[in-house]
């Protein structure tokens, strides 16, 4: 499962790694106990409000992911013109 950071916070039990509001937790090639999300996620932490709560809905890791996600896929067609006419004598 994922994890969004929704209050600042230092995780002293990654080095001091500093998460900021709307990054994923745990962060890419770190693995959390679940006794660490579950300390996160309640207010049984040194800040003593939850720091983190699960994602349920798909977030994009990359900027080209979400970069992706913005583009349309079915664009519009450009409106089918009528070929000009010619002139007499043409």
């Amino acid at each position: 499962m994922m994890y969004r950071v929704i209050r600042l916070f230092t995780d002293l039990q990654d080095d001091g790694h500093k998460y900021s509001v709307g990054d994923t937790y745990p962060r890419r090639g770190v693995v959390a106990t679940g006794e660490r999300i579950a300390e996160l996620a309640s207010d049984k932490n040194r800040q003593g409000v939850p720091l983190i709560e699960e994602i349920t809905e798909t977030v994009p890791e990359t900027a080209a992911e979400v970069a992706a996600e913005d583009t349309v896929e079915d664009e519009v067609p450009d409106i089918e013109r009528k070929p000009k006419r010619k002139k007499r004598g043409e």
